[in-house]
């Protein structure tokens, strides 16, 4: 079945299935000041309205710089994406600090969000103005299962950005249990070391911090214990 057909089922399903009286509605009669409102509220009906009479589906909004799109998958709005993306919002577009629609959903653990832009072609390597990836982005917030989509469509678990961080990085640096060993059951080395010299356990803040004693013991015991967890993984595998 293509995509396409895929779409059109689901989003038929959701009308034929729906109990909802015109009285019970949330969505009847809602004046929402721009595309943006309808796709965060994830009001489907709206959205297609706005389009059908003019509005540019990948109209940019004044503050973040975020299309439709961009709030489809921050706000884990998935009927909303799906409509977007069969009615050709452009995956590409990226926000002022460069994040496309999969570094939102990386971040925001929106893991049906970033399945469907991976089956719709969605780049996965793409790099922000900082040079990281989605991988970068949902180590660092902790989002492991969307990390594991991600590393499932055969993104590289060692991938670099800028500062030659890679995710296993900003996984020990976020305290990201999971994400830490999400990532070396995928192949990341523990052994790589980034700009300054630092290793995963001993990433930015946490290595000054150790090292000058800046932090609080029960705050530096926790993550050094993270690093001997993923040092034991490493091993067993």
């Amino acid at each position: 079945m293509g995509w396409e057909t895929m779409s059109k089922a689901f989003l038929k399903s959701r009308k034929t299935t729906s109990t909802a009286t015109p009285a019970s509605n949330p969505f009847k009669k809602q004046n929402y000041a721009s595309i943006h409102e309808a796709v965060k509220t994830g009001d489907v009906e709206q959205l297609a309205s706005m389009v059908k009479s003019g509005t540019n589906i990948n109209e940019v909004d004044l503050v973040h710089k975020f299309t439709p799109l961009h709030c489809a998958a921050h706000s884990g709005s998935l009927e909303c994406l799906h409509w977007l993306l069969w009615h050709g919002a452009n995956i590409t577009d990226t926000t002022m600090r460069g994040w496309t629609a999969a570094h939102l959903a990386a971040i925001r653990g929106q893991d049906a969000c970033m399945q469907a832009l991976v089956i719709n072609g969605a780049n996965l390597e793409a790099q922000d103005d900082k040079g990281r990836t989605p991988s970068h982005l949902a180590a660092a917030h902790g989002q492991s299962y969307t990390l594991q989509t991600i590393l499932r469509n055969g993104v590289d678990a060692n991938v670099s950005d800028k500062n030659d961080w890679k995710p296993v990085h900003y996984a020990a640096f976020h305290g990201r249990l999971g994400c830490l060993q999400l990532l070396v059951r995928w192949g990341a080395s523990i052994d790589d070391v980034d700009d300054n010299g630092n290793l995963p356990g001993t990433s930015g803040k946490f290595y000054v911090a150790l090292t000058f004693g800046f932090q609080p013991f029960s705050l530096k015991q926790r993550h050094m214990h993270y690093f001997r967890i993923i040092k034991r993984i490493s091993v067993q595998l």
